[in-house]
């Protein structure tokens, strides 16, 4: 058992009882009573603050014995305690059991303390077994003692029995004192909480700062730490602190950050790695220490210039996961070693993975909004991969409007330029009169037939399927870590047998329908031999008819392009080039990427036509290009590749927009970063960054630089309180409410004597300490002040008059 140098969970026993127990109560202890074995079991059970709390009578001679062999470093504090029987006039039963814990850890004050209670209970001529006071008793017997006032909750000899008639006084009584419950069960606390709540006006309610506590009662020193004389084992409560009387005052007036049940503790989420210390000697600059730091929230302070953020500097560079920190400062930090949890020594720099570090330098927050750059920010709140996913989508999109875009160029180049499309389909009078001809002649739409029997395309996509199939069988049945039992391979191999036999029969169907297709061109070519031996007449309408089926074909495939150029510039025209993607980054903060469309694709690309009319289409637009109506703007020919390079010129700064699209964040009233102010936006920064699921270590020098006061006071000291068991946090900062309603497990003053820097080590539960840390940051007295003010007192004193 070693003192901590930051505030830590250590077990705490304040119900132990002596053989002196039996002096008041009979048959109240069992066995004989030993200091020395108290002790032993303390350590062995890690304790480090206990009271002998016997009933009604302390047991000064061992307190004595305890004090004249106590080592402050090896032992556990004991703080001197009674356990009092309070008469409640009227009360059914008439009496409850409280602890009074004092201020005092010497011999004197214990046997002061034990002449005062037996001088009174002397006065009233109360024999050793019926031993009472009243509240108002114990006040004027101890009007200027430090105590913590602890009652029985939950069975027998409960305050809230005796007071059953009256709870009100009782529940004030309580509000108005150091106190704490001792003996309730779980599942009455949040009913107690209601009880005290309606005394309190609105603003001092639900805060969850009553204080519930359970010890051993244990009245076996052998057997501890059993419960009474032979009960179970205890379930030790763990408060935060050091070992001394103020880490019991912060307990009670803070139990929601500082006091932890056995269940509680054992599921902490503990760091597997933190930065345990750091070393500093032989620098010119810093002054030699070793500074060891609290696996939860380090603060560091100091006035300006101390060194407070050259620390911070010195952590990042000493940590090689740390990329981004700032050395500004003329200090060279090869003095100076650091040691993780996981390093058996001190080493130069430790290894910690960079995507388990968030390292914020100072003024680096409101940056990020300036330059509009939330790659960090999803960097660091652990969606680096889902941002670049996101911004994946873009380039798709992107390659979706260039895709369209040459779609409209391929259609609009097969129709054939000015020329082409402006050609004349004519049919002859002299060929209509031999179509309309009586004359016999042999006529076979060959490839008519063939087409409406055509697989072609059906037997080159089963080739494709079967091929594919084919392949990948052979990899599957390579794999050896499937472990194919010889069944399986039978059934592999039954497939692959399968696979060659539909190839036969796939390669059986092409030799068919090649068959099928050179009949049919034989056939044609019998037709026109047979039709070169009919008569004149007959043969002009044989060719009258080779003239028509052209005739056909040319208008055919004429409206057939000028189809799909429609299509094409239809998709291209109502292509929607705005598009937006979301990603969850922190409860109810969204970061959106994103660009908008200012102008649609038709007014974008007619505006490169000379007389482009934007109420039209795109492709009656191009339909006047062709037919020489239109002109392409700076350009003197309508080619398809002046149509590209003047296409692609006006969409250059669409192009430009999807390659790098706008991102902000959106928060839950709808608002967004881009039109919220730079410390708003800051404040929702840090919340994120400080719920990053993966970053287990947090760096942030000075982060109120940025943030509102309300914001600091109302939630980020609440994500502080609630993350800093999750994660090492480490702040710079100037501002108390950090320290101190943040509840720093560890706090490091910076001085800078103007040659010299130098760190010191303190916690807040410290007197001390606080005078020296409301010296440095202003408003930490009122702070300090304010926070040990759990309840609206002057309300409650008002109420007490009324009465």
């Amino acid at each position: 058992m070693t003192l901590n140098k930051f505030s830590n969970w250590m077990r705490v026993d304040l119900h132990i009882h002596t053989d002196w127990s039996k002096k008041t109560k009979q048959n109240d202890y069992k066995g004989n009573f030993s200091v020395d074995t108290l002790k032993t079991k303390l350590k062995e059970n890690d304790v480090q603050i206990f009271s002998m709390t016997d009933h009604n009578i302390i047991n000064y001679e061992a307190y004595n014995e305890y004090y004249d062999a106590y080592n402050p470093v090896e032992d556990p504090l004991l703080l001197v305690g009674v356990e009092l029987d309070i008469v409640v006039t009227g009360g059914r039963p008439e009496s409850y059991h409280s602890l009074l814990i004092f201020n005092h850890s010497d011999k004197i004050n214990a046997k002061r303390l034990y002449d005062a209670l037996e001088a009174k209970y002397t006065e009233k001529g109360i024999g050793d077994y019926d031993r009472v006071l009243s509240i108002e008793e114990i006040v004027v017997l101890f009007p200027n003692e430090d105590f913590f006032f602890i009652p029985h909750a939950g069975n027998t000899k409960s305050i809230l029995t005796s007071y059953k008639d009256d709870l009100n006084t009782a529940q004030k009584m309580v509000l108005l004192m150091q106190s704490a419950f001792e003996k309730v069960p779980e599942k009455n606390v949040s009913r107690y909480n209601e009880g005290f709540d309606k005394h309190l006006v609105e603003s001092f309610r639900k805060k969850e700062d009553k204080a519930y506590v359970q010890f051993s009662d244990n009245h076996n020193a052998a057997n501890y730490p059993c419960t009474g004389k032979e009960g179970s084992n205890h379930e030790f409560y763990y408060l935060k602190g050091s070992k001394s009387f103020e880490t019991l005052r912060l307990a009670f007036i803070d139990p929601k950050s500082r006091i932890m049940s056995e269940e509680q503790y054992s599921s902490l989420e503990g760091q597997t790695n933190y930065i345990e210390s750091l070393r500093i000697s032989g620098d010119p600059v810093l002054e030699d220490t070793e500074i060891t730091f609290s696996p939860h929230l380090n603060v560091l302070i100091g006035g300006r210039s101390s060194g407070k953020s050259l620390m911070m500097s010195m952590l990042g560079e000493k940590i090689d996961g740390v990329d981004s920190h700032q050395n500004i400062y003329d200090v060279d930090f090869k003095n100076a070693n650091i040691k993780s949890f996981r390093d058996a020594s001190y080493q130069t720099v430790t290894s910690i993975p960079k995507e388990e570090i968030t390292y914020i330098n100072q003024n680096e927050i409101v940056s990020y909004f300036e330059k509009k750059n939330l790659l960090v920010l999803a960097k660091a709140a652990g969606k680096e991969d889902e941002y670049h996913f996101q911004k994946q989508q873009f380039t798709q999109h992107k390659d979706d409007l260039n895709n369209l875009l040459e779609g409209v160029l391929d259609k609009y180049n097969q129709v054939g330029g000015h020329s082409e499309f402006n050609k004349n389909f004519v049919l002859h009078g002299t060929t209509i009169e031999s179509l309309l001809s009586g004359e016999y002649v042999f006529k076979l739409e060959n490839e008519q037939i063939f087409k409406e029997h055509d697989k072609q395309k059906l037997i080159e996509d089963s080739f494709e399927n079967l091929e594919n199939l084919a392949v990948n069988s052979t990899i599957f049945k390579q794999n050896s870590f499937l472990e194919f039992s010889d069944e399986e391979l039978k059934i592999i191999q039954d497939f692959e047998n399968l696979l060659s036999l539909k190839k036969s029969l796939v390669q059986e169907k092409d030799l068919k329908q090649t068959k099928k297709k050179a009949f049919l061109d034989e056939t044609k070519k019998l037709v026109i031999e047979q039709n070169k031996l009919l008569s004149l007449s007959a043969r002009r309408k044989a060719d009258a008819l080779d003239s028509m089926s052209q005739f056909k074909r040319d208008i055919g495939q004429r409206f057939s392009r000028l189809a799909q150029l429609k299509k094409t510039t239809n998709q291209f025209q109502d292509f929607d080039y705005s598009l937006q993607k979301e990603m969850l980054i922190a409860e109810n903060i969204r970061l959106v990427v994103e660009i908008k469309s200012d102008l649609s694709l038709n007014e974008i690309f007619l505006d490169g036509i000379r007389g482009g009319n934007t109420s039209e289409s795109i492709y009656t637009n191009l339909l006047g290009v062709l037919s020489g109506n239109k002109t392409i703007k700076s350009y003197n020919d309508i080619t398809v590749e002046t149509l590209r390079r003047k296409s692609k010129a006006l969409l250059k700064e669409v192009y430009k927009t999807l390659d790098n699209p706008q991102d902000y964040l959106k928060y839950e009233d709808g608002s967004t970063s881009e039109r919220n102010s730079p410390g708003f936006n800051s404040e929702k920064y840090l919340q994120i960054i400080l719920h990053n699921p993966t970053s287990k270590f947090v760096f942030v020098d000075q982060p109120e630089d940025n943030l509102g006061n309300k914001f600091i006071a109302q939630t980020l000291v609440e994500i502080l309180r609630e993350v800093k068991f999750k994660k090492q946090v480490f702040l710079v900062t100037h501002n108390p409410s950090i320290v101190v309603y943040g509840d720093a497990e560890n706090v490091i003053i910076a001085h800078n004597d103007g040659s010299r820097i130098s760190y010191e080590q303190h916690v807040i539960e410290d007197p001390s300490a606080q005078k020296e840390i409301c010296s440095i940051l202003d408003g930490g007295e009122y702070i300090f002040e304010m926070r040990s003010k759990k309840y609206n007192i002057q309300k409650l004193l008002k109420d007490n008059e009324n009465e």
